[in-house]
């Protein structure tokens, strides 16, 4: 009876082996591939905000009593210039066309961690889509995650600048999981962790 106890704890710990082995040989990269499943996020809103144009911004800079980043006066607009301009900004049958503005979108979301071992930070995927879903834009942000434990929720809002929006647009904050080898040097969390 005893020996078959032992050929049986044996043979346990030989197809143990390459399990273990495997895990001692994980990759920094594939470690960030598996820990980023361990979070998950929900986006609770965004608020479209009017973004200053330089101008505005030189505007701000000197009512507030400082100089404006730029001292270079630019050249008069000639004739030839004012009527491209007019024309840019009138649609074919003769109608004024606003132009679309760069706006800055306030997002909140909602970030959760269910795992034993945190990232130093995590990179969100934004991706901006009309009323149709067709796509207009992505974007990425980092949120720093080292001091989160297993269970705990992280309420992060944050600005992005330079969106082409209009109304109807929609928004969706995703964690993408794995992330190909070729958009790896995109995401800070797998540097911040091949240097660890």
């Amino acid at each position: 009876m005893r020996p078959n106890k032992h050929r049986t704890l044996i043979w346990s710990l030989f197809l143990l082996l390459p399990i273990s082995l495997a895990c001692q040989t994980q990759t920094p990269e594939q470690m960030v591939n598996e820990l980023r499943g361990q979070y998950s996020v929900q986006s609770t809103s965004f608020l479209p905000q009017q973004q200053l144009s330089d101008a505005s911004e030189a505007d701000a800079a000197m009512q507030e009593g400082e100089e404006p980043d730029s001292a270079v006066t630019e050249p008069a607009a000639s004739a030839d210039d004012e009527t491209a301009s007019i024309e840019d900004t009138v649609d074919e049958e003769g109608f004024a066309v606003a132009e679309p503005q760069p706006m800055s979108i306030l997002f909140d979301v909602v970030l959760s961690f269910d795992g034993h071992k945190p990232l130093p930070g995590l990179t969100l995927d934004i991706v901006h889509k009309d009323p149709f879903d067709k796509i207009k834009d992505t974007r990425r942000h980092f949120i720093e995650t080292a001091n989160l434990v297993k269970g705990d929720v992280l309420q992060q809002d944050f600005v992005l600048e330079d969106f082409n929006f209009e109304e109807g647009d929609q928004f969706t904050i995703e964690i993408r999981s794995p992330i190909p080898a070729e958009e790896q040097g995109e995401y800070h969390e797998y540097a911040l962790m091949a240097g660890s």
